[in-house]
């Protein structure tokens, strides 16, 4: 018996539960936001905040263990730019849990995963500077 053990299963087995854990982590480092049931993202949360916490410090240590959690690490290398950027000066509390409220489906309690500070990618910094730079040769 563990007691005192707390970590969230999902009853799919050990494997199953990790690979549910990495996609979701996936999806979040992707997109910056991530809606599913509170449970999931409350098992979501810690490693996320560990996960910025090793961008943040960027050792090779810290590289070989997101290596090690990710696989590959290319498609995300830009997030991590950006992550590194916006929130070098915020030592924790990363991320926060925004409730939304039940499913219709099955009743099970929904919440939302979202940065607790702005993090902006260089993409979207291009983006706004190309739509700015359209918006001014209309007016000229």
């Amino acid at each position: 018996m563990k007691h005192g053990f707390k970590k969230y299963k999902f009853s799919h087995g050990q494997d199953s539960d990790q690979m549910l854990i990495r996609k979701l982590l996936v999806n979040f480092l992707t997109n910056g936001k991530l809606e599913s049931t509170i449970t999931k993202l409350k098992a979501l949360k810690p490693l996320v905040d560990r996960i910025v916490t090793k961008v943040k410090r960027g050792n090779t240590a810290d590289n070989n263990k997101l290596l090690q959690q990710f696989g590959n690490l290319k498609p995300l290398v830009n997030k991590f730019e950006a992550i590194k950027e916006s929130l070098s000066k915020v030592n924790s509390g990363f991320v926060r849990i925004v409730r939304i409220g039940a499913r219709k489906t099955d009743g099970a309690l929904v919440a939302r995963l979202e940065w607790a500070y702005p993090v902006i990618s260089k993409d979207v910094k291009k983006s706004v500077a190309k739509i700015s730079e359209v918006k001014k040769e209309k007016k000229i």
